[in-house]
């Protein structure tokens, strides 16, 4: 038997009556067991709809099972369906017609006389257009990171006949690719990351369709770190390493407020640059950093400087090794 177990979704699941009114949409989980109290047999996994089309979701339970209510549940805009009556019972779920493209997750929802809330393994619709689109609009058409390691989102449409738009950027008829992935990464959603400075193009292109791209540019980071990675001689657990020094530049024009340095692992820092704060253009301050292993194994961890320029944080990775006894 599933639980359900989305704590979201309990409250309009308060099914004295299973009929409180329901939300537009309810976050699911999908169950990873198989052996489901509830279970979609239509439509089949993956199945492609149309936006505007209405799709009849049959759900069925063991014998005996006694349910008078089942819901099925989806992200926006498809939303939740209820319906009441015993199993096997068939749920028509709408497709709004504005529905992006995309894939989308349909899970049955019920509560058994016992009172125990269940769902179903989930099914995956992919929501596509009956035709391809004539062409595709990015927007915006170029994105400007201020620090390496900023995400920032693109967003496709398709132009369809008659004019008529569509957002794609989800859909998986959409292939997503950089130019020159040193200095930005994209992902199958149209997230774009940056990853060293420089400038470069992400296309994002339809099936083997229509294209459009976006030009991505990466600014020097404001922060500078050197070294960007220090790494520790072997140190006997218990024991504490001679500090290493990182030093820490302003590049910008402008004074560099700094609101956070932290050390993760077994790694600790001392530092002027909390105090010397804001950092005039040009200038450096300093962090020394020290390795205290408390295990025999290799350890790693980061320092990680944040200001108030740049919403993505500086990093320094940390490595060493902790041996038992004395070296």
């Amino acid at each position: 038997m599933i639980i359900f177990s989305v704590v979201r979704c309990v409250g309009w699941l308060a099914l004295a009556g299973l009929a409180a009114a329901v939300p537009p949409a309810c976050a699911v989980d999908q169950p990873a067991a198989a052996d489901a109290v509830l279970r979609i047999v239509a439509p089949a996994d993956h199945t492609r709809v149309a936006p505007g089309s209405l799709v009849n979701v049959r759900v069925e339970a063991p014998a005996g099972q006694a349910i008078s209510a089942v819901a099925v549940a989806a992200g926006r805009p498809i939303g939740t369906t209820l319906v009441r009556g015993a199993l096997p019972a068939t749920v028509p779920v709408e497709i709004p017609s504005s529905t992006p493209s995309g894939l989308y997750h349909l899970t049955a929802l019920a509560r058994e006389s016992s009172g125990q809330l269940v769902s179903s393994a989930a099914v995956t619709l992919d929501v596509e257009r009956n035709l391809p689109p004539q062409s595709l609009d990015i927007e915006p058409a170029g994105l400007n990171f201020r620090s390496i390691g900023e995400t920032l989102p693109l967003r496709v449409q398709g132009v369809f006949g008659g004019n008529a738009r569509a957002d794609v950027t989800r859909s998986p008829e959409v292939e997503y690719r950089t130019a020159d992935a040193r200095v930005a990464t994209v992902n199958g959603q149209g997230q774009v990351t940056a990853e060293g400075q420089g400038s470069t193009e992400v296309v994002a292109r339809y099936h083997s369709g229509p294209a459009a791209s976006a030009v991505i540019r990466v600014a020097a980071p404001v922060t500078m770190v050197s070294p960007a990675s220090v790494h520790f001689d072997p140190e006997p657990v218990g024991a504490s390493s001679a500090g290493r020094t990182v030093t820490v530049t302003n590049r910008s024009s402008e004074p560099l407020s700094i609101t956070s340095i932290r050390s993760s692992g077994d790694f600790e820092v001392n530092e002027d640059c909390l105090h010397s704060s804001p950092l005039p253009a040009g200038g450096t301050c300093y962090i020394t950093v020290t390795f205290a292993p408390a295990a025999a194994r290799k350890h790693s961890g980061t320092i990680t400087i944040s200001d108030r320029t740049t919403t993505a944080s500086t990093v320094v990775h940390l490595e060493g090794e902790g041996k038992s006894g004395q070296l």
